[in-house]
Order: structure tokens, then sequence, then C-alpha cells
């Protein structure tokens, strides 16, 4: 018995190794040397994974955390539920924990009125919770309602052990009077870099828009007595001349690790970073360069090939069809596969097929593994006319319809 119960406490130890190990196995193309303890790169169309250091573990977000609600506004601003000049009114609760210099930078009052662009802008350049706490109230008509929608939020997207507790990012103990009793001060909004790049990757592909007050390095906005006063992005990327950034956020958790999200271009396609808890200030930023340098130099464009498709009814009996997203990355110079691909049948009353048309889609797929790593899993890609393909006269359908059947 003694025995037995050894053996199963060694069975037991390896499958626990060997599950930890798997769980930690980054299959990105790149696995990157940065001193923050998660960075990651995807790229934003299809969701590929470049690089990932760590990539699956939570780690306090703080203020990224605003991307969230800035979501759910861009959302009520495209339904009509908002405009970007509404007035919005500050509770006399709010405008005091603004005016609290040690979790406020932009101190906001009852007597004046903000729009909801203004409390976007503040929210996130110079990173307002109190702006980002007004907005979360708009949207959602409470700070609690607002936790609840966004965790259903962040499910939907496949998130689905998300626990925000704070709509600006702040620890629980650091939210005054809008703390939960129930939940411990040191409570805060824990993410993973891989479940950030969802959001931001969310945000970008649904509300593009948001890039133009993301990539402001100043805006004005009224002070508590009605003064004119230039607020700054916390963004110090906007200005790097290697990468043009065009936002996206900051956030400084509880023990000054640093947190940064980007959106910029690798190679010419759009690319999100991601780097969480830097060590220093403005490490984030280093380890942001660090990451795009060493995937650059690690990954190849590799392209899909052209599909010939036989048509009787072409006016060349086939016609082609391509790939409108017209490179992706690999780790080689390889060619980009595609499986399950499913075409369109295509009549002789279809003819004409102007160029562009979608006829046909199909999933990605690379030979190495590391290479198949996306954030989520990749929509179907789209084909379409190479050319606008004409009919071929009926007597050259005839002819090629007759010698198929001998």
């Amino acid at each position: 018995m003694k025995k037995n119960k050894l053996y199963l406490v060694i069975i037991s130890a390896i499958l626990s190794l060997v599950f930890t190990n798997a769980n930690s196995v980054n299959a990105a193309i790149v696995t990157p040397q940065v001193n923050a303890k998660a960075g990651l790169i995807v790229e934003q169309k299809t969701g590929q994974v470049l690089a990932d250091k760590n990539g699956n573990q939570k780690l306090p977000i703080a203020s990224v955390s605003k991307l969230i609600v800035i979501y759910m506004v861009e959302e009520a601003l495209k339904t009509g539920q908002l405009n970007q000049h509404q007035i919005v009114k500050i509770s006399p609760e709010l405008a005091k924990f603004s005016q609290d210099t040690h979790v406020a930078n932009v101190p906001l009052s009852v007597d004046r009125d903000y729009t909801v662009k203004e409390l976007m802008e503040m929210a996130l350049l110079p990173s307002s919770n109190a702006a980002a706490m007004a907005l979360a109230d708009l949207v959602c008509g409470s700070q609690d309602t607002y936790y609840q929608k966004a965790n259903e939020l962040l499910d939907s997207w496949g998130i689905a052990d998300a626990k925000i507790v704070s709509s600006s990012g702040l620890r629980n103990g650091d939210l005054s009077s809008f703390s939960n009793p129930k939940l411990s001060k040191d409570t805060q909004n824990q993410l993973s870099a891989r479940q950030v790049a969802i959001i931001a990757k969310k945000l970008l592909d649904e509300y593009p828009q948001v890039q133009e007050i993301t990539q402001l390095k100043t805006t004005s906005v009224q002070d508590i007595n009605g003064v004119p006063q230039v607020i700054k992005n916390t963004d110090k990327l906007l200005d790097n001349t290697e990468y043009k950034f065009t936002g996206l956020k900051t956030g400084v958790a509880p023990d000054n690790s640093q947190n940064f999200v980007g959106i910029t271009k690798l190679k010419g396609k759009k690319v999100i970073t991601v780097v969480l808890n830097s060590k220093q200030k403005d490490e984030e930023f280093q380890d942001t360069i660090s990451l795009l340098n060493q995937t650059k130099d690690n990954i190849r464009k590799a392209h899909i090939s052209a599909k010939k498709i036989k048509s009787n009814n072409a006016e060349n009996g086939y016609y082609y069809l391509i790939s409108k997203n017209e490179d992706y990355f690999t780790s080689s110079n390889e060619s980009v596969k595609v499986t399950d691909f499913e075409a369109e049948k295509v009549k002789g009353n279809d003819f004409p097929i102007e160029k562009d048309a979608k006829l046909a889609s199909g999933e990605l797929s690379f030979s190495k593994e590391s290479d198949n790593d996306f954030i989520q899993k990749p929509e179907r890609i789209h084909f379409v006319a190479e050319k606008k393909v004409n009919k071929a006269n009926d007597f050259i359908i005839w002819w090629r319809n007759f010698a198929k059947s001998l």
C-alpha cells in the first residue's frame, strides 16, 4: 500500500510538472528577451502572435483598464446613445475624488460642463482616473453596474476569468468612497498580455478612430476655474522616429511597475504591442522598442499563392483568386498554406466576374507550429478575383462541355 501511494505521489508530481510546463510554453515565432515580466506583439488583422514572453501570466494592468470603458463609450457613440459633444455633469463625490492628488491628476468640478470627447481625452492622454469613472457612470449608470457589464463584455470576447473591479485601474483600496468593502484593499484588475491584446484588437478593429485621440501629444481642456490648461499624453513613443506609433495606453501599477499597450507598424503591417510590469519608469517604452527590434530581425513575409479555378464559362477557361491581405509573417520564407478552402460555384449567368469579387475563403496554415499561434481563432481569409473575368462565347462553352463529356 505504501509503495502504491508513493507511485501515485510520483506520477502526480510528474503530471503536474508536465502540465505546468505545457501552459508556460510560448508558441510564438519569437521568444523575446526584455526586462518586463510580460511582452507580446500581435499582428492586428489576423491576431497572429509574433513575439511572446509570459503572455499568459496574469499581472496588474492599472490604467490600461481604461481601454475597456473607452470601448463601451465608442460603442454607445456608434449606436447613437451618446454623442461626442454631449454634456456630462460631475457628481460632488466624484469631483472630490478627482481633487485628491494621491489618486487623481486632472481635477474636475461640479460647476462646469464637460463633453464626452473631453472626458475621453482626459482618460486616454494624462490617464485621468476620475474621467474614466465619469464615463463608466455615463454608459452604465454606476460603477458597480460598469464592473458587471465590463466582465460580461470580456467574457463575450473569450476572456472568461476576468474580474474587473475598477474602471480606472486603481486598486480597490485607492478608490476611497468608491471602494468595495467586500474586497481587500489590494484587489486590482489583473489580465494577461494576451488578454490585453484581445481588448486592444477589439477596440482598434471596430473603432479605429480612437487613434485620433491617442496619437495627440497634447490637448487643451478647461480646469476647475474655467481656465484652459494643456494636458499631455503619457505615451512617450509618439516621438519615436523608428516606429510610428498612434497610441494606445500607458499604466502604472501600485508597485510602480510600468505598462504600455501600443499600435504601430512592423514591416508595413499594423501590430499591437503589449508590455506589462516593466521595472523602472519609462522602461516600458524601452522594452517595447526592444520587442519590436527582436521581432523584426526574426520574421519574414510570406505570400499566399493565387488559386487557379477552372471554369468552362470563363473566357480563358480559368481565373485566379488571390488573398487581399497580401502577405503574412512567418519564421522563414515558407509559403502560407490555406486549409478548408471553400470556393463559390460560379454559374454562366454570374459572368462577368468583377475584380475583387469575393469568391472563396479558407483558414491560414503554416508548416511550423510556432507560426500558427493566434490570440484567438483567426478569421477566415477571403479570396477575391484577381481581375475582371469575362464570359466565354456560347460556342466555346459548348465545345468545352462536349470535350469534357468524352
